[in-house]
């Protein structure tokens, strides 16, 4: 059977944003999670009164905030996490996923969203049978708390905690040439007509010239929970119709599920450090999809160039200075 690390990478549990069409099956995942997690910890009354005159609405403002991220296996929802700025608001996964590492993983991509916008610590208020889950993954508790279902308002215990794990490690590919095959796949996946079956790039040899410590090509690989949730390179050659440029930024890919979550950011700002710490003075890119997160950086926009008949967005990146 595959570990949860080989299911993300070969997109058997994918993780992608909920919308509003999911609120039936994370309400089911919800139930389910509760009603078999935490009966051990609350008493029988108040598992009776959890979900009472409650639906599947409950989900839908943090739906349509874009607050939600779900796993699925086959399109069913294993669980889901929720976050605002500085808070994680839910997370919960189905019995059959507990004790995998999907609520870990879970974990990290709330706070991730949680320190968008936000400084300090990173708030839950945790069930009594998750304390030991979120002190795991360094949080600590701060006060007792509660709140209340039902019509008769019956009271759950629950505990108020923070902290949270660390944010994405970002390191160079050679340090961790294990992660190739993982990243092999997410390549393939991301540019099928070069690196699929029939393309004619080969991934694995690409990611091979890519690890090096310090020289280009450089790869630097982002990992969350321990898993590669992100790539991005620096080579000397880019465009061959703009010989006398570079180096180049390239090959830059974060999971589907976690984009928009400061992980390119990341990367790019890791390898724009790099770079100048090279002697590296300017650094380059063309591109048709990441113009925001370079503008977001500080990349000055030069022009537009036709590129293997695609208009691409040529931006530039002085460093030092």
């Amino acid at each position: 059977m595959m570990t949860l690390l080989e299911q993300l990478a070969s997109g058997a549990i994918t993780l992608r944003p909920a919308v509003l069409a999911d609120a039936p099956a994370v309400y089911d995942a919800h139930r389910d999670s509760v009603l078999h997690l935490c009966a051990e910890a609350y008493t029988p009354a108040q598992m009776a009164a959890w979900f009472e005159g409650r639906s599947a609405a409950i989900h839908h403002p943090g739906i349509e905030a874009g607050q939600m991220t779900l796993a699925e296996r086959d399109g069913r929802v294993l669980g889901f996490c929720a976050a605002v700025p500085g808070e994680v608001t839910l997370l919960f996964v189905r019995p059959e996923a507990a004790g995998s590492g999907l609520g870990g993983h879970l974990l990290h991509v709330a706070v991730l969203r949680a320190r968008q916008g936000h400084d300090g610590p990173v708030t839950v208020v945790a069930t009594r049978n998750s304390r030991r889950f979120y002190e795991h993954h360094g949080f600590a508790a701060v006060e007792d708390g509660f709140f209340v279902r039902g019509a008769a308002e019956t009271r759950f215990e629950v505990v108020v905690m923070r902290g949270g794990p660390a944010v994405p490690q970002i390191v160079p590919l050679a340090e961790r040439p294990d992660l190739m095959p993982l990243i092999r796949r997410r390549f393939e996946a991301e540019w099928p007509a070069w690196y699929g079956p029939g393309g004619p790039g080969d991934a694995l040899h690409d990611l091979q010239h890519y690890a090096r410590h310090d020289a280009l090509p450089l790869g630097l690989v982002a990992r969350l929970d321990g898993h590669p949730c992100g790539f991005m390179a620096l080579k000397r050659e880019g465009l061959a119709s703009l010989p006398e440029l570079g180096p180049w930024v390239g090959a830059a890919v974060v999971h589907p599920g976690l984009r928009r979550l400061g992980i390119g950011r990341a990367l790019l700002l890791e390898l724009q450090r790099r770079a100048a710490a090279l002697g590296e003075t300017r650094l380059y890119c063309a591109t048709a999809s990441a113009a925001s997160l370079l503008q977001r950086c500080g990349w000055r926009r030069l022009r537009c160039v036709e590129h293997g008949g695609e208009t691409l967005e040529l931006y530039d990146k002085p460093l030092g200075g």
